[in-house]
């Protein structure tokens, strides 16, 4: 008598097929939400870099600080717009 212990190579084919399909939309779904948290971490190393010059008097005050704060702000902004059209 033939006992059958195992998958054929066809049926892991298949099961290995769907996974990488499921794979793939999962990929495309997460992409943007990834893009986003990229984005954020650079601003948090910008703060810092920004910050540490404050400190150490590259700004010669609060206004000329707050000015390349927000000019960075602005272009990580164009950055994002443009990633999502």
């Amino acid at each position: 008598m033939f006992v059958n212990r195992g998958f054929t190579i066809v049926e892991l084919l298949v099961v290995v097929l769907i996974v990488g399909i499921i794979m793939g939309l999962l990929l495309n779904v997460y992409r943007p939400a990834k893009y986003e948290a990229w984005l954020v971490s650079e601003q948090v190393k910008l703060r810092a870099v920004l910050d540490n010059s404050l400190i150490r008097g590259a700004f010669k005050n609060q206004a000329e600080y707050e000015k390349a704060f927000n000019h960075q702000l602005w272009q990580i902004e164009q950055a994002r717009k443009q990633y999502r059209k």
